[in-house]
C-alpha cells in the first residue's frame, strides 16, 4: 500500500488521480482497524482446501501417526501489534482445532535457534534434581519463506508487551514518568562511557 501512495502508479493504463489517491489513503487507515479477515476474500483457495497430506503445524512427531490438515478455519484474527500477525485456525484429522500464528517481516531462523536453546536448557534442567518442576515452553516454527512463517500457538500465554502493560496499569505507572527515568539513566550511562 505504501508503494501505491509514494509513487505515480498506473491503474488500467490511467495515472493515479487525486480522487483515487484519497481512496487509497482511506483504505490504508481502515486496514489498521481490522481485527478479523474472512478467508474467503483473503485466500479462497486456502478456504476450500480440504483433506491435505500435510501435517498440522507443530504436531509431527517421529514414530507417531501424522495428524493431517482437514481444513482451515473461515476467519483470521489480526493481532494488534507492530507487525500485525494473523491467528489462523486449522482443523486436524483428529477433529481438534489447532491455532497458528502467521507472521511476516521476521527472520524465522532466529526463532528456530531460540527453540533449540530452550531444548538444551530443558535437557539441563531435567538433569538437575532441584529443578524437576521447571521447564521452558517451546513452540513449533515452520518457515514458509525467508521472512514469513507459521508459529505454533501456545495457549494461556501472553506477549511481553501485554505483561509490561498489565504491570504498568496495576501500578499506575505513566509512560512519561518511565520515559524520563530511562532518559536520566541513559545520560548517567553516557557520562560513564565517555
Amino acid at each position: 500500500m505504501r508503494h501505491l501512495l509514494s509513487c505515480e502508479c498506473v491503474i488500467e493504463g490511467e495515472a493515479l488521480t487525486p480522487n483515487r489517491l484519497q481512496v487509497f489513503r482511506k483504505i490504508e487507515k481502515l486496514l489498521h482497524q481490522l481485527t478479523t479477515l474472512d478467508l474467503q476474500y483473503v485466500s479462497p483457495r486456502l478456504l476450500h482446501a480440504e483433506n491435505l497430506e500435510l501435517a498440522v503445524p507443530g504436531t509431527y512427531r517421529s514414530g507417531n501417526a501424522v495428524i493431517p490438515i482437514t481444513k482451515f478455519g473461515p476467519k483470521l484474527s489480526v493481532i494488534a501489534s507492530k507487525q500485525r500477525p494473523r491467528r489462523l485456525s486449522v482443523i486436524g484429522g483428529d477433529g481438534k482445532e489447532y491455532q497458528c500464528c502467521l507472521k511476516g517481516h521476521e527472520d524465522f531462523r532466529q526463532y528456530k535457534r531460540v527453540m533449540q536453546v530452550f531444548g538444551l536448557v530443558n535437557t539441563l534442567l531435567a538433569a538437575c534434581e532441584e529443578s524437576f518442576m521447571c521447564q521452558l515452553q517451546g513452540f513449533a516454527v515452520i518457515p514458509l519463506a525467508p521472512n514469513v512463517g507459521l508459529l505454533q500457538w501456545v495457549l494461556n500465554s501472553d506477549t511481553f508487551h501485554v505483561l509490561v502493560q498489565e504491570y504498568r496499569n496495576a501500578r499506575k505507572i505513566h509512560l512519561q514518568i518511565e520515559y524520563r527515568l530511562m532518559l536520566q539513566a541513559g545520560l548517567r550511562h553516557q557520562s560513564l562511557c565517555f
